[in-house]
């Protein structure tokens, strides 16, 4: 950190937060396999026969299991065939039980195509460039996206001058590096940005821990990416770089993409997910407020980290939650809940430790005002 004292403020941004922008969330995510319209706006190719086959079992699986047919959902169901079919190639007592079986192979087929698919598709939607497509055809929402840099920018200041404002994101998309771009300076918007990428979206350079010890003249955005980006991708054998794509992202090897998500997760706690986490836990420990814009709160990895944070640091730690779904009551009764499934020490939130604004997040007209006045409040 450039600070020398502790960030009173340090930001997490869910899918909610990029929503107005016109990124999908997971839960509508499935939106941009099944229909064929989006998929054509979007410049994507229609699914294939035995992606869309297995697809749409799994999303009648899920609704009659009463299980949210999310992004997630349709790749842990995905991720937990595959490991059947792997079990099966080596585990003699599968076999013994199944040899029989003349349609595993179809299942295989349509399980690694499916993955491939849908994997192409988070990538290819979440590079897309949605700041230079509201430039082009939407006023109002660019306007917006302006309101929320000058937000962020704001709730830097609050940490002092020339600040910075740590940022945390499960999010794949690279909308504040987009709206860095578009509006920071020139706008009169006073921030830099550091990503951990030289020049934040050159191509093909290799991301680095050492960016962050940069210093700059005015407040300072340090994004964490807790799940990786769709831009980042590994290149060679040996190399333990992650290097930059985004022209040529949907065309790069999905099995070289450094994301986290069902049937990716074996790199948690080392590199740059580790670093991510490991960041995020330091915050929470030091800074006074945490805000949490569009987070739904389903992921535990997250919420184990929160509950040991809250009881191992000094002093209480207040929460501001910004969602459209979601109040504080919602939110501490699903941190509650995910205490239930950690082995480490935990403390859940009093009431009173928890604030809400219920709103759609950079889409509700002067959506801006009460979450600047808000975190003022809490940090006095």
């Amino acid at each position: 950190m450039n600070n020398k004292k502790p960030p009173k403020v340090i930001l997490y941004l869910g899918a909610g937060a990029s929503y107005f922008a016109g990124y999908h969330t997971f839960v509508d995510f499935p939106d941009l396999l099944f229909n064929a319209d989006l998929r054509k706006a979007e410049g994507m190719p229609d699914l294939n026969p035995n992606s869309e086959r297995i697809l749409k079992a799994i999303r009648e699986s899920l609704r009659r299991n009463n299980q949210a047919t999310t992004h997630d959902n349709f790749l842990w169901r995905l991720d937990g065939y595959s490991q059947f079919l792997r079990l099966n190639q080596i585990d003699p007592v599968l076999q013994d039980f199944i040899r029989e079986s003349s349609r595993l192979y179809d299942l295989f087929l349509c399980t690694q195509e499916a993955i491939s698919q849908i994997s192409t598709t988070t990538v290819h939607h979440y590079s897309s460039k949605r700041v230079e497509r509201a430039k082009a055809i939407d006023n109002t929402t660019y306007e917006n996206m302006r309101k929320v840099l000058s937000l962020y920018s704001d709730i830097a200041a609050i940490n002092g001058p020339d600040a910075t404002l740590p940022i945390f994101t499960t999010n794949y998309d690279l909308l504040l590096e987009d709206l860095v771009a578009e509006f920071a300076g020139k706008d009169k918007i006073p921030v830099a940005l550091v990503n951990g990428i030289p020049g934040l979206t050159r191509e093909l350079m290799a991301w680095s821990l050492k960016e962050y010890a940069r210093q700059n003249s005015m407040s300072t955005f340090h994004l964490h990416r807790l799940h990786g980006c769709v831009s980042w991708f590994y290149h060679d054998i040996g190399d333990s770089n992650i290097y930059f794509h985004r022209k040529d992202a949907p065309q790069q090897q999905i099995d070289k993409l450094y994301a986290m998500y069902p049937g990716r997760e074996a790199r948690i706690g080392i590199g740059l997910h580790g670093n991510s986490f490991r960041t995020f836990y330091q915050q929470l420990q030091v800074c006074d407020l945490v805000v949490f814009i569009g987070f739904s709160f389903r992921d535990d990895d997250v919420m184990h980290l929160i509950l040991k944070a809250l009881a191992e640091r000094r002093g209480k730690l207040k929460i501001l939650v910004v969602d459209r779904v979601y109040n504080k009551d919602d939110v501490r009764n699903k941190l509650e809940d995910a205490s239930h499934r950690t082995s480490f020490p935990f403390r859940i939130p009093k009431p009173g430790e928890i604030e809400s604004i219920s709103m759609s997040y950079g889409s509700t007209p002067g959506f801006d005002t009460p979450i600047l006045e808000l975190c003022r409040d809490l940090t006095k």
